[in-house]
């Protein structure tokens, strides 16, 4: 873990940032249009200069250029999400890209490994080496929670797993995977129908005739 003694602050002096130390002293002159927070025990943290981005490390030296129209704090797993010509990737903290920026937007990964990236406006998900794993479908994709995700699908929120799969068909205005539970919820006009399913998708708390309601519109 990082000892207190190598921690910097980012700080605002005449529209430009710099870093000082506990003590209050400038360890990096206030040069830079923006410069995030060394976030937990990272080592790296972002600035931008110019217009460009790239990171700087707790001794206040460029350790990556700044080479990058945006760029994301790194994260537990290794990885930063960084953006060339419009176009999301990912980079190590060697700054070498591991994933090829030719993504919209890529989100964080998840413990499974799989992270939502977005093309030409369709959600689906990629692993860490920038492959498919589930292809761009969705319209809206939230980060996998356990081995599920819910997902917005032709207008309906429903649940998936990690073979794209689905748990929970897309019938549904709200959904929320709750520890071991899946938390429902479908209007039917102004009647609001509510419930639970088990991540093995057994509707367990929901009436027949609103079950009836909600997919066959009865």
């Amino acid at each position: 873990m990082n000892n207190l003694s190598d921690a910097l602050y980012p700080l605002k002096k005449q529209e430009k940032f710099g870093y000082i130390d506990k003590t209050g002293r400038w360890i990096v002159d206030p040069i830079y249009d923006f410069a995030s927070d060394f976030t937990g025990d990272a080592k790296l943290a972002v600035v931008v200069r110019e217009g460009e981005a790239g990171f700087i490390n707790r001794e206040g030296v460029i350790e990556i250029g700044l080479t990058f129209d945006d760029a994301e704090n790194f994260e537990n797993d290794g990885l930063a999400r960084v953006q060339i010509d419009e176009h999301w990737g990912c980079i190590d903290n060697t700054g070498t890209l591991v994933i090829v920026a030719e993504f919209d937007n890529i989100g964080l990964f998840s413990d499974n490994g799989f992270a939502m990236a977005e093309r030409d406006g369709l959600k689906g998900y990629i692993d860490k080496t920038g492959e498919w794993v589930i292809k761009p479908q969705f319209s809206r994709a939230w980060p996998f929670e356990g081995k599920l995700a819910k997902v917005l699908f032709k207008n309906g929120i429903g649940v998936i797993d990690e073979d794209n799969q689905w748990v929970i068909e897309p019938k549904f205005d709200h959904a929320e995977i709750v520890h071991e539970l899946i938390y429902l919820e479908k209007y039917i006009g102004a009647k609001a129908l509510v419930g639970y399913a088990s991540v093995k998708g057994d509707f367990l708390t929901f009436k027949k005739k609103e079950l009836e309601q909600i997919f066959n519109g009865s």
